[in-house]
């Protein structure tokens, strides 16, 4: 087999699908000669008989399949495993069938699926493992079908969900684990279906969720994890569904909720852990439903609630101790990176 350094010549076009319609054990055997693997502007109906399966393929190379056509009923890429980056599906366009890529291995530098076009099927990413490279599906765009990306694992890069458009199906993000690269839903639209975003581990990174505009489905952040970071929810909309942080974890970390708007729903902090927080719910209007912060443990961390609203009327907490100076300066600098971030797209 050749080593990496030995390769010098790319597979593309044509010949790319040819090899691909001989089957997963011939691409396998064969595929380690090219440098680079490149579906680039193809169409995967020019053959009606041609299934989209890449289940259990090997890419031992940067691939692309930048603005690619797959408009099948199905697209299925599970257990496929990309050894090499960059692998770049931009602007691709998926039809109207399943998208799944659950158990796929991108490894090496980076993924992106910017500007990419997805149809009214299910897209699932489950169990998926990203390397240590960006993760990046800015500006995509979805259908009404389910978008799941439960337990997967992300490296140390950035991950960007920015101006992400989700269809009217759920969202579930539930169990996933994040890096230290910041994770951006920032002007994000999800559509009228559950977001869930239960038990993630956001890791050490900064967390935006600025402007996002959520619908009317309920939205669960129960047991998430958020530490050593910003986790701005400012400016965002909530719409009508219920929200909740139940038995959620912050600590070490400036948590913002300034001008956030919530809907008729209620809102669930219950059994939620501050730890050295500062918390701002600045300009905040929780809405018309009932909000509970019952048990939940705020005593090292400071709040702050300047115009908050609820149900029109001014909201307040039992007074609390502050925390130590130490912190407070801390959460001065990590304050001003959620005001900064405030007025760009991409904080």
């Amino acid at each position: 087999m050749s080593q990496p350094n030995d390769k010098a010549k790319a597979l593309r076009g044509r010949n790319a699908l040819a090899l691909f319609d001989k089957g997963k054990d011939t691409w396998n055997e064969t595929i380690h000669q090219y440098s680079r693997i490149d579906f680039s502007g193809l169409d995967f109906n020019s053959d009606p008989n041609r299934s989209a399966s890449f289940d259990n393929y090997i890419f031992p190379a940067p691939a692309s399949f930048r603005g690619t056509l797959f408009d099948a009923a199905d697209v299925s890429f599970c257990n496929t495993h990309f050894a090499q980056g960059p692998v770049l599906f931009d602007k691709a366009e998926f039809g109207e069938g399943t998208v799944d890529f659950s158990g796929t291995r991108f490894e090496g530098a980076g993924l992106s699926f910017m500007e990419a076009r997805f149809g009214n099927g299910d897209v699932r990413f489950d169990g998926c493992h990203f390397s240590d490279g960006d993760v990046d599906f800015g500006g995509a765009r979805f259908g009404r079908g389910t978008v799941s990306l439960t337990n997967a694992q992300f490296g140390y890069g950035d991950v960007d969900f920015s101006d992400v458009h989700f269809g009217d199906g759920s969202f579930d993000l539930a169990g996933a684990k994040f890096g230290k690269g910041s994770v951006n839903f920032v002007e994000t639209r999800f559509g009228d279906g559950n977001v869930d975003f239960s038990n993630t581990h956001f890791g050490d990174g900064n967390t935006f969720f600025n402007k996002a505009q959520f619908g009317n489905g309920n939205i669960y952040f129960d047991r998430a994890l958020f530490s050593n970071g910003v986790v701005a929810f400012g400016a965002v909309n909530f719409a009508d569904g219920n929200v909740s942080f139940h038995s959620g974890e912050f600590s070490e970390s400036v948590v913002s909720f300034m001008d956030a708007v919530f809907g008729s729903g209620n809102i669930d902090f219950g059994e939620a852990n501050f730890h050295n927080c500062g918390i701002h719910f600045n300009n905040t209007d929780f809405g018309q439903g009932d909000v509970s912060f019952i048990k939940a443990d705020l005593n090292t961390s400071e709040l702050h609630l300047d115009n908050t609203v609820s149900n029109g009327k001014p909201f307040t907490l039992p007074e609390r101790s502050s925390v130590k100076s130490r912190f407070i300066r801390k959460s001065a600098d990590l304050f001003r990176q959620i005001v900064n971030s405030s007025d760009r797209s991409k904080p």
